[in-house]
């Protein structure tokens, strides 16, 4: 099969994986919604900038330098397996350390057992970790995409239990670690019959992949602290419960952005590798990709704004009502940086870690600013505000700093990729409005129901008249109908 044909049925694989995850995660989080309070999740959402802010390190890049570099051999591999390994057991230690300052820091005494049993997951993690890389590498999605789905299921089965026996916060915690453990198990399992690593730990083994790699952490490290001070501000100055209501409207908004986009980077930064010297095939290829990925997540997030007031009360209870407005906000910031983020799987591609690690510190001169303003606003009503203008800026300043230098000038072909979704989603809101007025004395499941389908069939009524031979052409790659 060809790389092109590879690349359509790795997308495929993946996109039903994350389509079935986060069908399951979508679940979770409505029961857990009417089993925990809103504090809890508040506290979760502490914990996780924190583990999130450490999980960066845990691979430290040198996942994706594997897959970068054409020429790994088998004793570096080993060398990089036992460095994780390492890592792993490195971060442990010091979440566990340091649970006490970051209780200080949030006044939250509940968030140190918290941070204690979470600290667990990279222990847990780091020894599945570069045999998922090496599945990744080889572009075995498919394989992935089934042990991916079955931890999910365990590890949501385990969350919901632990809420419906009244673990509040530790309920997402255990969720977290049956997942986690169960998807470590099964790729160790499968891992160690392909190959196992030696017992070899040299500088000379790495070397080579700790530029990438440190570069590339870095750059997420930063990128990580700026996207994520929003929380970390909301919960040291405005408390749990204000960051709960926030956390399941961002959670909501970041959904699209956070499952498509990771499928489309996790696939196609393996492809733009083995492309990354042919700057012409590596240009068409990424404008594909933008036009493939705003046709998906522009009216998801249109329609999640719409819907809001009726969705967020049905499915998470009338005690969720102040989501309702911070969601509508956060679209915005879900459908800039769904736009933005496409370029990730360029910088890997192209080794240029350095650039991307410049962009981060940019953003973050511009992003913790910009949100402590609108914490200073007393609300999370502003942070959101402060958080979608920021986030349109960077989406103008994405192109002129990071795509032009990495495929050269292409502003009316990167614009002509994006606009038709735009628009079409704009004509496909307004009318589902109208709709949902009209029909506002219908119950609201049946009123919810109404809105999503008229605004599905419109839009894609709309995208089959504009973007009809490009629907084509996708549904003909994935159902293998024709040429690969």
């Amino acid at each position: 099969m060809t790389l092109k044909g590879q690349s359509v049925k790795s997308v495929t694989f993946t996109g039903a994986s994350t389509a079935i995850i986060s069908t399951l995660n979508f679940f979770q989080m409505v029961v857990l919604a009417r089993l925990i309070k809103p504090s809890d999740f508040g506290l979760m959402g502490m914990v996780n900038v924190v583990v999130g802010f450490a999980g960066l390190f845990a691979d430290m890049g040198i996942g994706s330098a594997i897959i970068q570099r054409q020429d790994v051999n088998r004793r570096s591999l080993s060398a990089l397996y036992w460095l994780n390994v390492l890592v792993g057991l490195l971060l442990f230690g010091l979440l566990v350390s340091f649970a006490p300052v970051v209780v200080v820091f949030y006044k939250e005494p509940r968030l140190r057992p918290l941070l204690m049993w979470a600290s667990l997951l990279f222990l847990v993690a780091a020894f599945g970790q570069q045999f998922q890389v090496l599945m990744e590498k080889e572009l075995e999605f498919g394989r992935l995409a089934k042990i991916e789905i079955a931890a999910a299921i365990f590890g949501v089965l385990i969350a919901v239990c632990l809420g419906w026996a009244g673990a509040g916060a530790f309920a997402l915690v255990g969720g977290a670690l049956a997942n986690t453990g169960t998807k470590t198990l099964v790729l160790v399992f499968i891992g160690l019959r392909r190959w196992q690593p030696s017992l070899v730990f040299g500088w000379q083994d790495i070397r080579g992949y700790m530029t990438f790699g440190f570069n590339y952490a870095g750059q997420r490290s930063i990128n990580y602290i700026s996207a994520n001070i929003d929380f970390l501000l909301i919960g040291r100055f405005l408390g749990a419960q204000p960051l709960g209501y926030y956390t399941l409207a961002y959670n909501l908004a970041n959904l699209p952005s956070s499952k498509i986009n990771a499928v489309i980077s996790r696939v196609f930064f393996p492809v733009f590798s083995r492309l990354q010297d042919d700057i012409g095939k590596l240009k068409n290829g990424y404008l594909r990709m933008q036009e493939f990925t705003s046709m998906v997540n522009i009216p998801i997030l249109f329609g999640m704004a719409v819907v809001a007031p009726i969705a967020i009360p049905l499915f998470f209870g009338h005690s969720w009502q102040q989501s309702v407005l911070l969601l509508q906000i956060l679209a915005v910031v879900g459908l800039a940086r769904s736009i933005a983020g496409t370029v990730g799987p360029l910088l890997l591609a192209r080794g240029r870690t350095d650039l991307g690690l410049k962009w981060s510190v940019l953003i973050a001169a511009m992003q913790i600013p910009g949100i402590y303003w609108g914490v200073r606003s007393g609300s999370t009503l502003g942070v959101a505000i402060a958080f979608a203008v920021l986030q349109c800026l960077y989406l103008f300043l994405n192109y002129l700093i990071l795509i032009r230098r990495l495929v050269g000038p292409c502003l009316k072909d990167y614009v002509l990729q994006i606009w038709p979704s735009f628009w079409m989603s704009i004509v496909m809101a307004v009318a589902t409005m109208a709709i949902s007025t009209l029909s506002s004395r219908l119950s609201p499941p049946l009123l919810l129901t109404v809105s999503i389908m008229f605004g599905a069939t419109l839009y894609f009524v709309l995208a089959w008249y504009r973007k009809k031979p490009f629907i084509k052409d996708m549904a003909q790659l994935v159902f293998n109908q024709g040429k690969v």
